[in-house]
């Protein structure tokens, strides 16, 4: 009875861990979108200054500053892209852990019951609720991985 209290309240945490996770994650990637968003707008700007300039300075100076805006603007955007993926891997690293973790505790759990001889059916019970709980935190990392790629492609085409 203890132990399923202390498997009920280990599980309260779980979730409250990869709801906290799921929740940072996004959090860095609306943080990571509002810093992509506002490079694009300052590059937007620069790239009207270089075209207004066209028009004062020439059009071979003109030319050299849209391309530096260009590039500047590639480099803003693989930079922000690198940090994203950086900030994806640390997502799913943790993700695997924990999940990891969960198995961890079904092969513990699976050990203790085995050796207090409980009924079968209280076993089979117990079993079935750590399966249950490893195959949502799967599903989870599968729709964080999902969300996350999503997040991606939309930024990208963005």
């Amino acid at each position: 009875m203890e132990a399923e209290r202390a498997l009920h309240h280990r599980r309260e945490v779980d979730w409250q861990d990869r709801e906290w996770a799921l929740e940072h994650a996004l959090e860095e990637s609306r943080t990571q979108l509002a810093s992509e968003q506002a490079a694009r707008a300052l590059l937007s700007e620069q790239v009207k200054r270089a075209s207004e300039g066209a028009l004062a300075q020439g059009r071979r100076e003109a030319q050299e500053q849209l391309e530096l805006a260009r590039e500047e603007a590639r480099r803003q955007t693989e930079e922000a892209k690198r940090a994203s993926a950086e900030s994806v891997q640390k997502q799913l690293e943790l993700h695997r852990r924990r999940v990891a973790e969960l198995q961890a505790e079904l092969a513990e759990a699976q050990r203790q019951v085995l050796a207090e001889a409980q009924p079968r059916d209280i076993l089979a019970g117990q079993l079935r609720e750590l399966k249950s709980a490893l195959a949502s935190a799967r599903g989870e990392v599968s729709q964080a991985r999902a969300h996350l790629a999503e997040e991606r492609r939309a930024r990208d085409s963005a």
